[in-house]
């Protein structure tokens, strides 16, 4: 990865030469390997395995910063309803893809962690973690922070639009999302939401 996509900000020669720019960039690798090594336990399976931060020279000559972790094959987020559409059956797809995020999602909080960027592009799904029923592997912490007050809640919101990224039609999402935050469901605990909330989170859906 080169020092433009990893870090994004600025190009590489706009950065030689200004200390306070390159203070900047890496910055955000703080908060990224905080979270990683926050989350170790859950390396190989809610995260990639993570070989740590290298400093790189590329073939053509520019200086990188770069994050080693292992490749996962994974499903184009755009492609992902068409596959478990197939892999689960359409009916049960939705809850298959929102009971994956959601767990993936709640591994984070367990350990005090908000990745505070949940969306479609930061979550990896193979084909077996579909087959099998598993949650979807985790990536992009840049943003992350120590959870706090609001953030389940935040988060099971987030995971709503996420599934709307996925193509899932907004009025089955708000349809799951009455089905899943009854009283004292499993969901409503983990994201901290009250029953008369319900319809707020419906009303937030793809804001």
């Amino acid at each position: 990865m080169s020092l433009n996509a990893a870090l994004g900000e600025y190009p590489a020669d706009i950065l030689e030469g200004h200390p306070t720019l390159w203070d900047d960039e890496l910055q955000q690798f703080r908060p990224e390997y905080w979270a990683y090594h926050r989350l170790n336990v859950f390396q190989g399976t809610v995260l990639p395995h993570i070989y740590g931060f290298y400093n790189v020279i590329l073939r053509h000559g520019e200086s990188c910063v770069a994050l080693v972790m292992e490749y996962i094959d994974a499903i184009p987020s755009k492609d992902l309803k068409q596959v478990v559409d197939i892999v689960a059956s359409p009916p049960q797809a939705l809850n298959v893809t929102a009971a994956g995020l959601s767990a993936s999602t709640h591994a984070l909080h367990a350990l005090q962690v908000h990745q505070s960027d949940l969306t479609a592009r930061n979550f990896l799904w193979t084909y077996d973690s579909i087959r099998h029923g598993c949650g979807p592997v985790a990536i992009d912490f840049g943003r992350a922070i120590r959870l706090g007050l609001y953030h389940r809640s935040r988060s099971f919101i987030e995971i709503c639009n996420t599934l709307i990224e996925y193509k899932f039609q907004p009025d089955d999402v708000k349809a799951w999302v009455r089905s899943t935050l009854t009283a004292d469901s499993t969901a409503a605990k983990m994201f901290d939401v009250e029953n008369e909330e319900v319809g707020l989170y419906e009303d937030a859906i793809n804001r």
